[in-house]
């Protein structure tokens, strides 16, 4: 993978930007033969837009119709260094062209010089720039008082100081032009760069180029940002430090002053939607129409706007190179490209925005936002706030979070939305947020390039091999989702049913959120959508209560065939007769899993419909006799009795689901237990390890007994079970009068 370098362009075969008709007129004005004495043009622009690339091509048109010479002062690391720098270069140059090598000095002041080592004895260009340079190093160190290292011993100085105040110093300046002339060229000297010199050094080299190095024959061209260097000099003009004082002193020093042509948006957006497209090409990412159009809706309105040079385009290119294959397809490209927009663009915003993944991602609870809806406010004045009430910012952010999004419309938001970012991956999802500024999958996140491999695996057992430690180590909820959402792109589908129930004492019973399900429901719910989604349901039905099921899994899958074959309002499940042959499976299955003492030992809260669809579907005599061969004992009645008693929560925090307690015992859970065993039976295994409760006169429910002895995990504790029996009894003590011959 190629990373652009944001080096300048050397030759015209390589302009995208349509600048080589401007590089052309700018250097037939430079190598004019037209023009008599010295010229300096500033070309103007900011950093990134395409100077350098324009003198490259400015040099390549000019050709050997004049001596060229490109000075970038910035890699020198004083001022003394640019100043002598530049004068040596342009005197090689100059000797390269010419064959005069007359010594330039009266032959007293020469051997006075070189005695003292100030000076070289070459009778060339070079000797008399050398000569030039230390008389105007050493001009400048006295003016100023400063020290030059250059300036070579206190007689030298003394020596110089006494010869500047002659006219000889001109006479060596003319010499120089002499050797110039005698070349029959132009010089043409390129300077970039210049506004990345700190003040002082900016101010030094316009100094040169205005006084020092102001040579007949000799052309300046200098490529710099004019705001930035009018900003850096502005306080040697005025005590106020008003720009415009800089920018009268550069009008002093530029005669031809041009800016760089703009280069069209259409190509700038070209350009860079070209270089995202290969960067898709290269990792082999795919995106939808409908992901092209929402990214450009988007892109065209608000990062277009700021994408306004070569230079920003291949930072942002190069960002973008350097961070998909951390992210390969674990995110959704479109937001990542967003958010990378978001990051080089506006930075202090982006820090900001990336600590608040609650109120991005998690905000739903609050909903609706509506007109009088303080929360939906609040929420709006936060982004805002996020934002720096930047409009591009907001825009985007809510282009990203259509939480926030809905809340600046004041619309609702709801559950399915939420797992339609998940699918896609969107970083509004609270499960894939924190990949977009991590950069890969962090500690409790799971591969979505995993989950697909294992869906990918032949068989159930090849696949529950892999899957199984994943659901061991990390979010089952997760996972699950990953799989609901993978599965689909699988062509073994039914195995990767098989292998979720051959997982099943993997998965947790535990609820999350306020309205999520357990992994074991999620679990069930997608078994349930594979065998949907199968050209033959009634087999792979049979396939599946045949397998590895637990009795939890059983009742899920059972109730949600029942559920939407038996109600003809629902979209049938099974066709009557599949159906009918599916309930005497579903009853050989529970029949098969009472005998081996799974079912009634399962505490899932569900065994007792089992039951219920025993009796309902084959013989409840049948079911009656299992239960009391089974149940012996009274606490073995009470936990049997525990089983029907709904669980319900407490609390509804935003982000939990609070405390899950117990129900109570009511007329409608005894007449329910009726329907499977004889409650009479219970009651008196009950009665006999408490006969003290035997004659209770008071119904007490749970949440009226101090101590909140109804929370789940409290089942058996001794002031649970006396509670439970106090409410049994009394119930079965006291029933009404037209049920009093079914009770005693």
């Amino acid at each position: 993978m190629k990373y652009s370098s944001d080096k300048p362009i050397s030759k015209s075969s390589e302009d995208r930007y349509s600048r080589k008709e401007y590089s052309k007129k700018l250097a037939e004005l430079l190598y004019d033969k037209n023009l008599t004495g010295d010229l300096t043009v500033g070309l103007y622009s900011k950093w990134g837009y395409g100077k350098s690339s324009v003198l490259a091509m400015v040099k390549e048109y000019i050709g050997n119709r004049a001596i060229v010479i490109a000075f970038n002062p910035w890699i020198f690391e004083n001022q003394t260094a640019i100043v002598t720098s530049l004068l040596y270069q342009l005197a090689s140059e100059i000797d390269k062209h010419s064959n005069d090598k007359k010594r330039s000095l009266p032959s007293r002041l020469w051997s006075k010089l070189t005695r003292n080592g100030a000076l070289n004895t070459s009778d060339s260009v070079y000797r008399l720039m050398k000569d030039y340079t230390k008389f105007i190093g050493i001009g400048l160190s006295l003016a100023t008082g400063s020290s030059m290292a250059s300036a070579g011993t206190q007689a030298t100085s003394d020596l110089v100081q006494k010869y500047l105040k002659t006219s000889s110093i001109t006479d060596i300046k003319k010499r120089i032009e002499r050797k110039i002339k005698l070349t029959n060229k132009r010089v043409i000297i390129i300077i970039d760069d210049i506004d990345r010199l700190d003040k002082d050094e900016v101010f030094q080299l316009l100094k040169l180029v205005k006084i020092i190095a102001d040579f007949k024959g000799v052309t300046y061209l200098m490529a710099f940002d004019d705001e930035a260097v009018a900003s850096a000099i502005k306080d040697r003009y005025s005590t106020s430090g008003d720009k415009e004082s800089g920018r009268a002193f550069l009008e002093k020093i530029i005669q031809v002053p041009l800016h760089l042509p703009l280069i069209p948006p259409p190509h700038l957006n070209k350009e860079l939607l070209s270089g995202i497209n290969e960067i898709l090409k290269e990792n082999d990412i795919q995106i939808t129409d409908e992901e092209v159009n929402n990214f450009r809706a988007v892109y065209d309105k608000n990062i277009a706007p700021l994408v306004d040079s070569p230079r920003m385009i291949a930072r942002y290119l190069n960002s973008i190179k350097f961070i998909v294959p951390f992210t390969l397809k674990e995110v959704n490209i479109t937001d990542l490209l967003i958010i990378e927009a978001l990051r080089l663009f506006y930075p202090s915003e982006y820090a900001r925005l990336r600590k608040e993944k609650q109120l991005l991602t998690e905000t739903a609870f609050v909903l609706p936002f509506e007109d009088d809806d303080e929360m939906g406010k609040k929420v709006v004045s936060q982004i805002d706030q996020l934002c720096g009430g930047k409009a591009n910012v907001i825009e985007l952010t809510r282009a990203l979070f259509p939480i926030i999004n809905n809340a600046y419309k004041k619309q609702s938001y709801t559950e399915p939305i939420l797992t339609e970012l998940r699918r896609e991956k969107r970083v509004a999802s609270p499960d894939y947020y924190d990949r977009y500024f991590s950069y890969g999958i962090v500690t409790d996140d799971v591969s979505d390039t995993d989950i697909i491999t294992i869906m990918n695996q032949p068989t159930a057992v090849a696949i529950s091999s892999k899957l199984a430690p994943l659901l061991m180590s990390k979010n089952q909820d997760l996972i699950l989702d990953k799989v609901k959402i993978y599965y689909k792109n699988s062509d073994n589908t039914l195995e990767i049913a098989k292998a979720i129930l051959l997982v099943a004492n993997s998965l947790s019973k535990k609820e999350s959120g306020i309205f999520g399900d357990s992994p074991t429901k999620k679990s069930i719910q997608i078994v349930t959508d594979i065998v949907k989604n199968t050209p033959n349901r009634l087999m792979s039905l049979n396939i599946l209560l045949h397998g590895n099921i637990n009795p939890e899994q059983l009742f899920y899958l059972a109730r949600e065939v029942i559920l939407n074959s038996e109600d003809d309002s629902r979209e049938r499940f099974l066709e009557k007769a599949d159906f009918n042959t599916f309930k005497n499976t579903l009853i050989e299955k529970i029949r098969t899993d009472a005998k081996k003492g799974k079912l009634h030992s399962n505490d899932s809260l569900c065994s007792h419909i089992l039951y219920q669809y025993w009796a309902k579907y084959g013989k409840r005599q049948e079911v009656d006799t299992y239960l009391k061969n089974s149940i012996k004992t009274a606490d073995e009645a009470l936990d049997y009795i525990t089983l029907h008693l709904s669980k319900w929560t407490n609390g509804w925090p935003v982000g939990g689901c609070g405390d899950y307690n117990r129900g109570n015992f009511d007329r409608a859970t005894y007449l329910y237990i009726e329907n499977t065993v004889d409650v009479e039976y219970l009651y008196k295994l009950i009665i006999k390890e408490y006969p003290d409760l035997k004659n209770i006169t008071k119904y007490t429910k749970f949440e009226d007994i101090e101590g909140n002895i109804h929370k789940i995990g409290n089942e058996q504790a001794p002031e649970f079970r006396k509670a439970l029996v106090g409410q049994i009894v009394y119930i079965h003590n006291n029933p009404p009068a037209k049920e009093t011959s079914k009770t005693n």
